[in-house]
């Protein structure tokens, strides 16, 4: 496979998969809470961490092919490594902001921890020996264009995205509504309406979610 075909894929597989996760994540939110709640990092229905993850896998379990055994253990340490720093990384994009109640995970999580990263690593495997192979085929489909296009698009629109999502964390407000009262202007009206479209939205998804004590930036650690 040539380097720009595979790096291609690679990104496809990305946004596919992170839209998957955020699918995934975005139903368990809705039973548990009877509600929807978009808890990515994005306004974008794409959880990137899911992304990541996968890609990862893509590069490692074929490596390991026939050791089942290996594999979920890989897939396990993977899918945990990504989202403790996906959760460290998305904590100091805010690090003035208490997000709420870490998640139980493999790290620090205890055998509760454990069971529930056991249970996320299993859903990546599954997805890997059964969902995968399909898109893999379906993608033989697609048109090399079809596809360049498809990747540039979503890319540029995610990071637009993540342009508003940094503004509102650096700029705005846990009540999300402060700066959009008090700027004039155009430009200034439309930063406020973005800005307050993002604290809605993590105010909701984050129920706990603060503006942190100077004590507690101060004692702030890895997540």
């Amino acid at each position: 496979m040539q380097s720009g075909t595979f790096w291609l894929n690679m990104a496809i597989y990305l946004i596919l998969y992170s839209f998957l996760g955020w699918c995934a994540e975005a139903t368990v939110y809705a039973v548990t809470r009877r509600g929807f709640y978009n808890r990515g990092f994005l306004n974008l229905p794409l959880s990137l961490s899911y992304g990541f993850t996968f890609d990862l896998l893509l590069m490692v379990l074929p490596t390991l092919e026939n050791r089942r055994v290996l594999q979920f253990a890989a897939t396990l340490v993977l899918a945990s490594v990504v989202d403790s720093l996906s959760s460290h990384l998305m904590r100091r994009a805010g690090a003035k902001l208490a997000w709420g109640p870490e998640k139980t995970r493999l790290f620090g999580g205890g055998g509760r921890g454990l069971l529930i990263s056991a249970g996320i690593a299993a859903g990546y495997y599954a997805v890997y020996l059964v969902v995968h192979p399909l898109v893999l085929a379906l993608l033989l489909l697609v048109p090399l264009p079809a596809k360049q296009l498809f990747v540039l698009a979503v890319f540029a629109l995610a990071a637009l995205d993540a342009g508003a999502v940094f503004y509102a964390l650096r700029t705005g407000d846990s009540a999300g509504f402060l700066h959009y009262q008090q700027r004039e202007g155009g430009r200034a009206r439309l930063a406020g309406r973005i800005s307050a479209g993002v604290w809605r939205r993590l105010n909701k998804a984050y129920p706990g979610i603060r503006e942190r004590s100077t004590e507690e930036l101060g004692n702030y650690t890895f997540a």
